[in-house]
């Protein structure tokens, strides 16, 4: 601003001795503009009021939680492409979405490695809220590495490691928050999207390199996303975020694509006291599953990956230590908990629910409110494999009420619904077929009629 202000003088006093009268007056004026903007009163401008993140709810990440999904991660084995683990850890990252987003896909793919292998991969895609045209994208990659080609050792080169930290962690912190963003849903689709073939790039030992041989399910998906014309209005990836000493700064890609994104991270972590793990410095361009998902599908989307000042990412990067003594679990919640904090800034949680009086010819009707699923009656009859299935869907979401009647001999399902205000109603009477009124997260709806 210095240099600007000089550039104003000169200016000024050029205009004075060089021109007439009028160029004389505006000259003037301009001086005078910028003086009051200098030390007068400052001009009307609306500025941006500063989140007090605080007073943002979002769901409690459990650290213990992430972390044990870091370990039954580990528990597979070696989880690069053709490994016994890679089969077994996909199938149950599919099946533990499952349990929590309203819908997983599995995309299989075929790719060739740098040595000319072809492996198949499969990317891992869980949504919530799939209904929603707004989405936000939260990625990482879960396979491990086949070559431990950073390892001081020479001898354990050509050797997998186990990729805690280096995959498991970043897939950990994204479980978690699946879960607990399940039963708190933020005014957003979300999707969960787990890359494979990442870390399947040319090794040291090859001595060449190539770009193009790293983040081969990211680029497969990036050009065939799950859903035609794909888009979201910004993504997080995250790579090596479980280290004991974390420094996450703002990488090059990111910054150059989602600067904005990249600042309201980092503002919230130094508001939240981590500034100094979020440290404000910018450091250069990272080859991650990020720049593709930049590139080609033109989704805004960050890195946060481990950059330690004294090595390369951490100091267990692609050796066979990358076990799970490198994942501190404090880190995980940490990683999390700033972006909770940032989404649900964003995407408030409606807490408001309202309840839908159904009849008989409609046994199971959703009702839906600003693009959210409400709550629902709940009829006996039609007792079906389908209805099981959609109770079973309702019951997972967490809606706060469900009202529905039992008749005599009918206890299907007493055990099963339990909604999160704890409240449960069997009205005796098929004349009884829904609720009044409206309640909120944490309390008790008004007395049924």
């Amino acid at each position: 601003m210095g240099n600007l202000s000089r550039w104003h003088r000169n200016y000024a006093r050029f205009s004075l001795m060089m021109l007439g009268t009028a160029a004389l007056i505006t000259a003037f004026t301009f001086l005078i503009v910028q003086c009051t903007h200098k030390g007068g009163a400052k001009p009307q401008q609306a500025e941006a009021p500063a989140i007090d993140y605080n007073q943002v709810a979002t769901p409690d990440f459990n650290a213990d939680s992430a972390y044990r999904y870091a370990a039954e991660q580990l528990a597979f084995g070696f989880r690069h492409p053709g490994a016994k683990g890679h089969e077994q850890c996909a199938r149950y990252l599919a099946t533990m979405m499952g349990r929590w987003c309203d819908t997983v896909i599995v995309q299989p793919f075929t790719t060739t490695l740098w040595d000319g292998q072809t492996v198949e991969g499969k990317n891992i895609i869980a949504s919530l809220n799939p209904e929603r045209d707004r989405r936000i994208l939260l990625a990482a990659h879960w396979d491990s590495r086949q070559w431990a080609d950073h390892d001081l050792d020479t001898t354990k080169w050509r050797s997998p490691l186990p990729g805690a930290n280096d995959g498991a962690s970043g897939i950990a912190v994204l479980m978690e928050m699946a879960r607990t963003m399940s039963a708190m849903r933020p005014d957003v689709g979300v999707d969960f999207v787990f890359f494979d073939v990442e870390d399947q790039g040319i090794p040291e030992w090859a001595n060449r390199y190539e770009d193009n041989t790293w983040c081969k399910g990211s680029q497969h998906w990036a050009k065939n996303p799950h859903r035609m014309f794909y888009q979201a209005d910004y993504g997080i990836l995250y790579d090596m975020v479980g280290t004991a000493a974390p420094r996450f700064t703002k990488e090059e890609i990111s910054m150059n694509f989602a600067q904005g994104l990249m600042g309201k991270l980092w503002s919230c972590a130094a508001f939240m006291g981590y500034g100094n793990i979020f440290v404000d410095e910018l450091s250069g361009a990272i080859l991650d599953d990020h720049l593709y998902v930049n590139q080609i599908l033109r989704v805004p989307m960050i890195d946060i990956v481990q950059n330690s000042p004294n090595c390369s990412f951490y100091q267990h990067w692609h050796t066979v230590k990358d076990d799970l003594d490198a994942v501190d679990k404090e880190t995980l919640k940490i990683v999390a908990t700033v972006s909770l904090k940032v989404i649900y800034s964003d995407y408030p949680y409606e807490s408001e629910s309202w309840c839908y009086i159904a009849n008989s010819q409609h046994p199971l009707r959703f009702l839906q409110k600003r693009g959210t699923l409400l709550c629902a009656y709940w009829h006996h009859q039609l007792q079906n494999r389908t209805q099981h299935r959609l109770l079973f869907r309702l019951e997972q979401r967490g809606w706060i009420y469900v009202s529905y009647w039992r008749p005599p001999r009918c206890d299907c399902y007493s055990n099963r619904l339990r909604p999160v205000c704890g409240l449960r109603a069997h009205l005796p009477c098929r004349q009884h077929y829904g609720c009044r009124g409206h309640f909120r997260l944490g309390q008790r709806p008004a007395r049924m009629s």
